[in-house]
């Protein structure tokens, strides 16, 4: 019963700054001419219409091309 209630305690210690963390960095990329963080959108309408996805850093206005096109395999 005791190793139940550490195991719960270490999961409530430990799991709110994992998920803070991945939430941070999970759709960020870093903008290669700056360095900022940049937000990766999840919707791009030019994506779906078969143009290459890409990213815009808002601090130095760069585009970032990422290779990506509609249909490519991504692993």
């Amino acid at each position: 019963m005791q190793s139940v209630i550490w195991s719960i305690a270490a999961l409530l210690i430990v799991l709110p700054p994992a998920v803070l963390y991945v939430s941070r960095t999970a759709f960020t990329g870093i903008c290669p001419t700056c360095g900022q963080r940049i937000r990766f959108s999840q919707l791009q309408d030019r994506f779906t219409a078969g143009d290459e996805y890409t990213y815009k850093c808002d601090d130095c206005c760069t585009i970032w091309q990422a290779n990506m096109w509609p249909g490519s395999d991504v692993s």
